[in-house]
């Protein structure tokens, strides 16, 4: 019980405190952000040196950052947080750190992507943070006696490397969620059996790279309830197009405008066909496509997530 009313304490906290948005068009500084790592529930103190990952509530002090575009190269930011001696920037060293920042430095640049690998708390939104120098993500992981703190490592898909900012900020670095073009998918291959193959078509039609479809366009969700069910006969279980272990669905056509982030998007499956459903991801048959139960509309196209990738409507 003190959990949960401590969670929810922090929730109405952090939603006054990010209350505040910007339109959707990106500016040379955003507005100030904590840093929440999804998967410790922890924000770096944004003081000078090392950092300290503390409790995120701003009673807390946990440290306000402000991305700046570097110029010359749309992609990259340095991550800059003011002290009373000027800005400092967060630099990739051994560990993480800060220190004063200085124009052209690799290691203070970092090049920011969208990242949902879990959906986020308190209504913040997730990103990935990469370092230009050493192409590794900024990560954390428990202390040896207690606590944590800030670590580089190679990037993946986890929730360890998931840092959530306040809408205005991801509004300023990227436009209004659910504005971006979304990735789509297609019937490939429906047997009479109840078995489908959907995925990737041709280039023309499918991009996992930056999307392909206007989120003003109306189409299916693709959704996808796995249970590790065994694959039938004559569908392969490993490489790309493989069986993803479940069964798809496709809901009503809808705007690519309502899926405002991947919680939603899991959401609307789950509200449409019950608990297990969520959107189908491009890598649930290992990449491309996938294999599952159930019968889909052909000659149409659905909406489908990638998760490492800015190819969503939230992206």
């Amino acid at each position: 019980m003190r959990s949960s009313l401590k969670r929810l304490v922090l929730a109405i906290a952090l939603a006054l405190t990010g209350l505040v948005l910007v339109p959707g068009v990106a500016s040379a500084d955003t507005p100030e952000t904590i840093l929440f790592n999804q998967y410790s529930d922890r924000c770096p103190d944004g003081r000078s040196g090392l950092q300290e990952m503390r409790v995120c509530a701003p009673s807390d002090n946990p440290g306000k950052w402000v991305f700046r575009n570097v110029p010359g190269y749309p992609e990259r930011h340095t991550i800059t947080t003011r002290t009373a001696d000027g800005d400092i920037c967060l630099t990739s060293d051994d560990l993480p750190t800060t220190s004063k920042c200085v124009a052209g430095l690799t290691t203070q640049q970092w090049e920011v992507t969208p990242l949902q690998a879990q959906p986020p708390l308190y209504d913040l939104v997730g990103l990935r943070l990469k370092n230009v120098s050493s192409s590794n993500c900024l990560d954390n992981s428990r202390r040896n006696f207690g606590g944590w703190k800030l670590v580089m490592r190679g990037c993946d898909d986890h929730e360890y490397q998931q840092w959530n900012v306040y809408q205005a900020t991801y509004q300023a670095l990227f436009g209004a969620p659910g504005q971006h073009k979304g990735m789509t998918w297609a019937n490939l291959e429906q047997r009479a059996d109840n078995v489908v193959h959907v995925g990737y078509d041709n280039a023309t039609n499918s991009n996992p790279y930056s999307g392909d479809t206007p989120s003003s366009a109306v189409l299916p969700l693709l959704c996808l309830r796995q249970d590790g069910r065994p694959a039938p006969a004559g569908v392969p279980t490993s490489g790309f197009h493989s069986w993803a272990g479940g069964e798809v669905k496709a809901t009503a056509p809808l705007s690519g405008s309502q899926l405002t982030s991947r919680a939603a998007a899991d959401q609307k499956c789950a509200d449409s066909f019950g608990a297990g459903f969520r959107m189908a991801e491009f890598h649930d048959g290992s990449g491309w496509g996938l294999w599952a139960n159930g019968t889909l509309p052909a000659n149409t196209r659905f909406w489908t997530a990638i998760s490492d990738q800015p190819a969503n409507p939230w992206s």
